[in-house]
């Protein structure tokens, strides 16, 4: 039975179960690409709540290292940063994290429903097929894999009982180091020039 379209013009990552998934990745498998709006700020700065980026398709090959990908998640879409991969019982698995998260999260690449190719946010716009798009993708995955790091000693630092109580949050330690080094390297690669354009509504095809 065929879907319905939705009355919104392209999908949210990140919203409620309720959202027709299922006829976006069809719209998306169509035309092989796709505009799709944040729902979250798990990866600020890099995407903030809002911000549109635009998904192409990828097989799990073609995905790597550093690049934002678009996930199916219990139910709903997760665009986050690919920084690790590893193989288990002959199957394939990505190391994914929301830039703003301390933690990350092993998911199988048959979850993979593309990734992102360009981003129109807050802080400009990035073109992952630019050289300089290619660039920032290494360069925020390193400061994206260096927090994971970070947390992960904080959490056995605070276990031993080396800092006294109450500690601080380590959430809140890796965005107080982290942040400024982030945002001063996106106003470095991002470019803030009016797109005029408008980009494809819902079923058509992402010029």
């Amino acid at each position: 039975m065929q879907q319905r379209q939705p009355k919104t013009e392209m999908p949210v990552a990140g919203t409620p179960k309720c959202v027709p998934y299922d006829f976006w990745e069809e719209v998306l498998q169509r035309h092989a690409t796709l505009w799709c709006r944040v729902g979250s700020d798990s990866m600020r700065p890099v995407l903030c709540k809002g911000d549109m980026v635009l998904i192409r398709t990828a097989g799990a090959a073609s995905v790597a290292w550093g690049d934002i990908a678009v996930f199916r998640k219990q139910g709903t879409w997760v665009i986050h940063r690919v920084i690790g991969r590893k193989q288990r019982d002959g199957r394939l698995y990505y190391l994914e994290k929301g830039d703003a998260n301390p933690d990350g999260s092993y998911i199988e690449d048959a979850c993979v429903i593309g990734t992102v190719q360009s981003i129109r946010g807050t802080h400009g716009t990035i073109d992952t097929d630019h050289w300089t798009g290619k660039l920032s993708l290494l360069v925020f995955a390193s400061i994206s894999l260096f927090s994971l790091r970070l947390a992960t000693a904080w959490r056995r630092y605070v276990r031993n009982g080396r800092y006294p109580s109450p500690s601080p949050d380590r959430n809140d330690v890796c965005n107080r180091l982290l942040t400024p080094v982030t945002a001063a390297a996106l106003r470095l690669f991002s470019r803030s020039e009016q797109i005029s354009e408008k980009p494809a509504a819902a079923g058509e095809p992402a010029q």
